[in-house]
């Protein structure tokens, strides 16, 4: 039985970097789990298919709020991605980067490796190597 160091559960934007950030050393073994599928559909490149991904359960879990007072009694979308990448997935391929003084400043604050340098480096070298196939653990090493 494989033994990991760490257990990341969700393969979203956060759970990725994370796991990335954890394995780029070979020091740690990661074990990441996400319950949505392959992110294989035509629209999920096409900055127009978003309207596409927002109502299909294979890549949005269709989460909505429930009726309230303040909004007439009506339910609110609220679309999460489902599969690895997560709401990037069904994002429209809308992509906003901090302000390199933001990112500086946390540095200096202590967030030793998140300054404009080190963060623009690592974005820009992030490259996933091995896709799991649905249903299947995707064990990143």
């Amino acid at each position: 039985m494989d033994q990991f160091d760490y257990i990341i559960v969700g393969g979203g934007t956060a759970g990725c970097i994370l796991a990335n950030r954890l394995t780029a050393s070979g020091r740690f073994r990661v074990l990441m789990l996400e319950a949505g599928g392959e992110a294989r559909s035509m629209w999920i490149p096409i900055p127009a298919g978003f309207s596409k991904l927002l109502t299909n359960r294979k890549f949005n879990w269709c989460f909505e709020t429930e009726p309230e007072d303040n909004t007439l009694r009506r339910k609110i979308a609220v679309p999460r991605g489902k599969g690895l990448g997560g709401s990037t997935l069904i994002n429209g391929m809308i992509y906003a980067r901090g302000q390199p003084e933001d990112y500086d400043s946390w540095e200096q604050a202590g967030a030793r490796g998140w300054g404009r340098a080190t963060s623009s480096r690592i974005s820009g070298s992030s490259k996933a190597t091995r896709k799991a196939t649905s249903g299947e653990a995707m064990t990143v090493r």
